[in-house]
């Protein structure tokens, strides 16, 4: 299990949210028990089928705002977060506690989506969509699975 910190202004692990979800990996169960935590910023990228996976709901992969702070998830372009590759796996992911700002976006917000083999087990936590005028908070596509909004 390890913790990996975001911080833009530095004294972080990375100042990205890319680099430190690079660093784990995209394979079947890279990311169990590991967390992403970021600090305060407004981050202009987006999570694009870059999301680590768990092995269980007892082992998930945690991507969270850090206790106190305040991160926005503000792309220009398609989507915030977009997991769509065609895949079978179960991704057990948790993201947590962030802002995502649909302004100049031109797809949705989150979308979970794919052909017959779409992603599942992911559950978006606590987070708040904010400028949702162009197009879907969140897009779940016919196959994906276990896709959980609280």
């Amino acid at each position: 299990m390890a913790t990996i910190t975001v911080k833009q202004a530095g004294g972080g692990d990375f100042a990205t949210i890319a680099l430190a979800l690079a660093s784990i990996g995209t394979a079947a169960g890279d990311g169990a028990d590991d967390i992403v935590e970021v600090y305060n910023g407004t981050y202009l990228e987006g999570i694009l089928n870059t999301l680590p996976s768990g092995t269980s709901w007892a082992h998930p992969f945690i991507l969270r705002v850090a206790t106190g702070n305040v991160a926005t998830i503000k792309k220009t372009g398609e989507n915030n977060v977009r997991v769509y590759e065609p895949t079978s796996l179960a991704f057990f992911s948790i993201i947590r506690g962030f802002i995502f700002d649909g302004t100049n976006l031109t797809g949705d917000q989150v979308s979970f989506s794919a052909a017959m083999d779409a992603p599942s087990s992911i559950l978006v936590d606590q987070c708040e969509f904010i400028h949702t005028e162009n197009e879907n908070a969140v897009y779940i596509g016919a196959f994906a699975t276990d896709i959980q909004i609280t």
